[in-house]
């Protein structure tokens, strides 16, 4: 990777001569140069377009990854380092899925911009990378001060209590570099921390009431921070970070069972996935006819992408109380 990031760091000099500066015109017609802000991850984009205001003619902020592929397997463009280059403020999770972002930012000479990894954030809670297999919960680590954050799950954006983290954090780093806006900013992100708190509170309700905890996952599960949150257990294929895609004989087996004995009605799946390791498991199970259901864990973002992540974690609340739903009649 350091070896191709030294290669597109050569045409980033080119590029950077093609690429037109952001400005827009203020009342006195003087050309004021655009706050540029870049994120690597959708949840992050959606965050910082949800602070700065639909049409901000001060802001504008970019998705790198828009072409279906997730962080895990995402290479940079020549282009990708140039906007990089060329930002105000780079939104990454800080993890080793992006660390390329940081050493682009380190090669920078002159003014570099301003980072906010999500794993680095003071009062982010943190969960080491382990199996998800059986009934198995993680443990918890809140930052208090910069970590190695290469043995944590990545998929921080996936609890509810960390995008509010996350969004404080960025406000005031929003903020700091672009204080004629401020009142806006901190009004905007008031406003849609009220509505994370809002689903976080419908979350612990709904899943107070559910007659389990436990969730069959039929492929790999980035949830682990959802399911800390609110304690639930997940039986899975896979980690959140795995390349497999086949499951084994044994893995089957143990899904279906974990089916059957916690008398689940649905298995569940990414949105991503073919749905050949859940049909497996239903086969191997008392009971083949359950449901499969489907949960989005914004790991990648496709062309006319419109749900934000306030709808798509609302969508997947709906998903898991259909998930937690006990099965009655099963054969003995």
């Amino acid at each position: 990777m350091k070896k191709i990031l030294r290669l597109l760091f050569v045409a980033v000099c080119a590029i950077s001569f093609i690429c037109a500066c952001s400005s827009n015109t203020d009342k006195t017609g003087k050309t004021v140069k655009k706050v540029r802000i870049v994120s690597t991850i959708y949840p992050a984009y959606d965050w910082v377009n949800q602070i700065i205001g639909k049409d901000n003619p001060n802001i504008q902020s970019s998705l790198l990854a828009t072409n279906g592929v997730d962080l895990h397997s995402y290479q940079p463009t020549a282009q990708d380092i140039a906007s990089i280059s060329q930002a105000d403020i780079v939104i990454t999770v800080g993890g080793s899925s992006d660390q390329w972002v940081k050493d682009t930012i380190d090669r920078l000479s002159g003014k570099k911009p301003t980072l906010v990894a999500l794993m680095d954030i003071p009062g982010m809670t943190l969960l080491k990378e382990g199996h998800v297999g059986e009934d198995h919960h993680g443990h918890e680590h809140h930052v208090a001060h910069h970590h190695d954050s290469g043995t944590y799950d990545e998929h921080v954006w996936l609890s509810l209590t960390n995008a509010i983290t996350s969004v404080k954090a960025i406000e005031k780093t929003v903020i700091d570099i672009d204080r004629v806006g401020a009142k806006t900013y901190s009004n905007n992100a008031a406003d849609y921390v009220g509505k994370l708190k809002a689903l976080d509170k419908d979350y612990r309700n709904t899943i107070a009431r559910s007659p389990g905890r436990t969730l069959v996952f039929a492929d790999r599960f980035p949830f682990r921070y959802l399911a800390n949150d609110y304690e639930l257990i997940a039986i899975a294929a896979f980690d959140g970070c795995s390349t497999e895609t086949r499951a084994s004989f044994e893995t089957i087996r143990r899904l279906a069972s974990a089916l059957d004995s916690h008398a689940l009605d649905a298995v569940v799946i990414l949105e991503e996935s073919d749905g050949k390791i859940a049909q497996s498991v239903l086969s191997a199970s008392k009971q083949p006819g359950r449901k499969v259901l489907v949960m989005n864990a914004m790991q990648s973002v496709r062309p006319g992408q419109k749900k934000g992540y306030l709808e798509t974690m609302g969508e997947n609340l709906a998903v898991l109380t259909q998930a937690l739903i006990k099965k009655t009649g099963l054969p003995e």
